[in-house]
């Protein structure tokens, strides 16, 4: 059994270059195994990650966003009823325009008359 061996490694030592040849052939000329999809390992470790930067953005700012939306809406309310009082109730239109008009009404009552005036002797 060892004789065997030994015959085999004898033929592979003094058809070294023949074989050194013929497995650089091998190698070149064998087709190389192809990544599927651009590396599917890579892009579900992108697609993890940008799904929990979605969830955490989703989770944590979405719910606060909201509350200020929220609060924006009552501070909007509270502007628009305290313009709404002045509108109506501390300045009202119709009495602006009624003391707009009563000094043309009156204009002639303000002025004092010049042939009542009274003669100072100068």
């Amino acid at each position: 059994m060892l004789g065997i061996f030994h015959q085999i490694l004898g033929w592979f030592w003094e058809h070294r270059k023949v074989l050194v040849a013929l497995v650089l052939i091998l190698a070149m000329v064998t087709p190389r195994p192809a990544p599927a999809q651009f590396g599917v390992g890579i892009i579900a470790i992108i697609v993890a990650a940008l799904n929990a930067i979605n969830q955490a953005l989703t989770a944590v700012i979405g719910g606060a966003l909201q509350i200020m939306n929220q609060t924006l809406g009552t501070i909007d309310g509270i502007v628009s009823a305290v313009q709404n009082l002045f509108q109506n109730v501390v300045y009202p239109p119709a009495a602006i325009n009624r003391a707009r008009g009563t000094p043309r009404v009156g204009h002639g009552f303000l002025q004092p008359d010049p042939d009542d005036r009274e003669d100072t002797g100068e």
